[in-house]
């Protein structure tokens, strides 16, 4: 068990946490940029076979599909300013010379839940 003490294993499992969290990441914005693109709001160069042009909607239908993607990406930008925040504390919690065990498992378990959260409300957006 002196392996748990070793730095190196904290180390270790700080950058598995990110690498996890950055894979998360990439197929939720993935996912998102699919969706926005099959929608039409990634731009001009996307031209004019996009689906909100087909469906032909109203300016009021419009501007509610937009403010939806905006309340979107308010709460990502919420999320990830928050889950830095955390991680960061979670490696000024490994660095000490006794970690608090205790700590590190409640550290975890925030980040894990706002992974989800972050996966809960991208999924919520796409079905909506």
């Amino acid at each position: 068990m002196a392996w748990l003490a070793s730095r190196w294993y904290w180390l270790v499992l700080i950058g598995s946490l990110a690498f996890n969290a950055g894979v998360g990441t990439t197929f939720g914005v993935r996912a998102y940029s699919q969706h926005t693109e099959f929608l039409g709001r990634r731009g001009p160069r996307h031209g004019p076979g996009n689906l909100l042009k087909q469906l032909d909607l109203r300016p009021e239908q419009m501007a509610a599909i937009e403010a939806e993607g905006e309340t979107l990406h308010a709460q990502m930008r919420e999320l990830h300013r928050a889950f830095r925040e955390v991680s960061a504390k979670l490696a000024d919690l490994l660095m000490v010379d006794k970690p608090d065990r205790d700590a590190i498992a409640a550290q975890l378990d925030k980040l894990a839940e706002m992974h989800r959260t972050k996966q809960e409300q991208v999924v919520e957006h796409v079905l909506v």
